[in-house]
């Protein structure tokens, strides 16, 4: 992704995967379906971490603020 617009679609599709896959977490009772509800929902959580500090990295640049404040 070369555009921070790409960035903050990308985490905002998968803050709302994340959110829909613990939701459905609730409504299941028998373990192989949320065995594929949490791999489901690490999947997509495992990939704000990086998109955020992508985001947070190109908005230093664009900005010119400093990276250790941006996260305090």
């Amino acid at each position: 992704m070369k555009h921070p617009a790409q960035l903050i679609n990308a985490l905002r599709l998968l803050a709302l995967m994340t959110c829909l896959l613990a939701a459905v977490y609730w409504v299941g009772q028998q373990w192989l379906w949320l065995l594929l509800v949490i791999v489901s929902f690490n999947l997509f959580f495992s990939q704000l971490v990086p998109l955020s500090n992508a985001l947070a990295a190109t908005w230093t640049q664009q900005i010119e603020l400093k990276y250790g404040p941006l996260w305090l």
